[in-house]
């Protein structure tokens, strides 16, 4: 019996294991856009930003998990933010996306009458998609090939707006964008911010 007992173990931990090694991580770039100064002024905070993206996959809802910024960083008005993400999930198959950011230092005295607020103008995630280029040419001279690396192409991009922009979050809460078009950029572009 506790044979049976330990193979019916194994057998399903294995099993776990092999379902979790073989499910597809995809690569995105999440790029976040703080309200512009004309619009809405705040006060530059350290914080955290997280997300959940939120969506249906075969039928069943699914919420994904991210931090984006493990670290605190300097979150500030009229900046663009830019992170990398792994997600199970197509961006294709969200639906809305919830935004939270926290302070870094929660329990500053100076917070507890006022919670600083954070101001959003909108998310947008890009896929980022593995391909193996062709090469230039089939002559043996190298410098007419491409190299035998993998690079990466942008795929299906995905935008998420509040219901009225801009967005402010105050620390600690949470709130929701739903996914919007994708349109082009007009106007200046704020300085990148990398993280």
């Amino acid at each position: 019996m506790e044979k049976v007992i330990f193979l019916t173990a194994l057998t399903v931990i294995l099993t776990s294991f092999l379902w979790t090694a073989s499910a597809e991580v995809r690569a995105y770039n999440v790029t976040v856009r703080t309200a512009p100064t004309f619009s809405k002024q705040f006060e530059s905070v350290k914080g955290k930003l997280k997300l959940k993206i939120k969506g249906i996959h075969n039928g069943e809802e699914f919420a994904d998990q991210a931090v984006l910024t493990p670290e605190a960083i300097d979150l500030e008005n009229d900046r663009t933010y830019y992170f990398p993400l792994a997600m199970e999930h197509s961006i294709e198959e969200a639906q809305s996306i919830e935004v939270r950011w926290t302070l870094k230092t929660p329990y500053n005295p100076l917070h507890l009458v006022k919670k600083p607020m954070v101001y959003f103008d909108d998310v947008l995630i890009r896929e980022e998609v593995p391909y193996s280029p062709s090469p230039v040419s089939s002559s043996s001279d190298p410098s007419l090939r491409q190299p035998d690396t993998i690079v990466r192409r942008s795929g299906a991009v995905k935008r998420f707006c509040p219901a009225e922009s801009p967005l402010g979050i105050a620390h600690s809460e949470a709130k929701i964008m739903e996914s919007c078009r994708v349109a082009s950029e007009s106007g200046p572009t704020p300085a990148p911010v990398r993280y």
